[in-house]
């Protein structure tokens, strides 16, 4: 399924774009080193900044804080492609734990073979794949670096017949680092392998009806990073950087592997509104396969996170 690789990584490693710890300090000025804060720790360079849990394409390595959910919009548009998604995240027991679930609607254009003339019931928007996720914290901002693994699976909800899932049952295990290296510079660091069984691909008649002709097991690894800039307390600027390698299904039941990497400069700000915060962000992805460039798109993303709990 290669037109969707782009928003496919995003969806598997997000419930990704992970949640704040703690927002008592919200769109505050940027708070002191604590006393007791390790050297070299996230805490060494200050207390937590507004906004530090709203990357677009990567993960950072927080866990939702207990009493607060976030909700997650988002939209991408890429070579006439748009697929829009949800993730809600939610904290178990402590900021150890996450759970979170996502799902896309996609909305692509027709292939360019189909014509007007030709009667044809082919599909070109729909549900995707519903992805659950775990995250577990074993190092915290405590330490030299923060670290989460992740397990998530992946349910085959999306019409394979048109290129809006894998027809497939997956999984995936991946990694979230986030170094801090000052008072205004974060880094994300990820890496994940994604594994499909029994992947789905179909072959069309002159009318583009579908005949599923093979099922195979396919495989992605990722890896990728981001810098992120805190400017002002409500306003930051990124520049991630992911690059995948995914096996695809050819015409003749033989499986490559196709290199893919994506660019993406961003914004992002804060605005809180009562108990909520609300994170809107803007993102540029240039996306190249194969070594040579692909296509430019866009990627519009909205955070709202309230909190359920009391401050006292």
């Amino acid at each position: 399924m290669k037109r969707l690789f782009l928003y496919a990584l995003l969806c598997t490693t997000s419930g990704v774009c992970e949640a704040q710890e703690n927002d008592t300090h919200r769109l505050s000025s940027f708070a002191p080193r604590p006393a007791s804060a390790r050297k070299g720790s996230y805490r060494y360079y200050g207390s937590h900044p507004s906004i530090e849990d709203n990357s677009m394409f990567l993960e950072e390595a927080f866990n939702q804080d207990t009493g607060v959910i976030q909700h997650i919009f988002s939209t991408v548009y890429n070579d006439g492609d748009v697929i829009y998604s949800y993730t809600q995240e939610l904290p178990l027991r402590n900021t150890r734990h996450q759970l979170s679930f996502g799902l896309t609607y996609a909305d692509l254009k027709e292939p360019d073979h189909m014509t007007t003339i030709a009667q044809t019931t082919y599909v070109t928007s729909g549900l995707g794949d519903f992805s659950v996720h775990y995250r577990s914290m074993v190092f915290d901002e405590n330490d030299w670096a923060m670290v989460t693994p992740r397990v998530s699976l992946i349910i085959p909800t999306g019409n394979a017949r048109y290129n809006l899932g894998e027809g497939a049952w997956g999984g995936q295990l991946a990694v979230a680092v986030t170094k801090r290296l000052s008072r205004r510079v974060v880094t994300h660091y990820n890496a994940g392998y994604t594994y499909y069984s029994g992947s789905d691909y179909y072959r069309y008649d002159k009318d583009l009806n579908p005949t599923l002709v093979y099922e195979k097991d396919l495989e992605i690894t990722t890896v990728g990073a981001s810098a992120i800039w805190l400017v002002s307390p409500g306003f930051n600027m990124m520049l991630e950087c992911l690059s995948g390698f995914q096996e695809e299904i050819l015409d003749n039941s033989d499986v490559i592997c196709q290199h893919n990497l994506t660019i993406n400069p961003g914004v992002r700000m804060a605005f809180d509104i009562g108990k909520v915060q609300v994170v809107p962000g803007l993102g540029i992805p240039f996306t190249f396969e194969g070594g040579q460039y692909s296509s430019t798109g866009a990627f519009v993303y909205l955070s709202i996170e309230p909190t359920y709990t009391s401050e006292d």
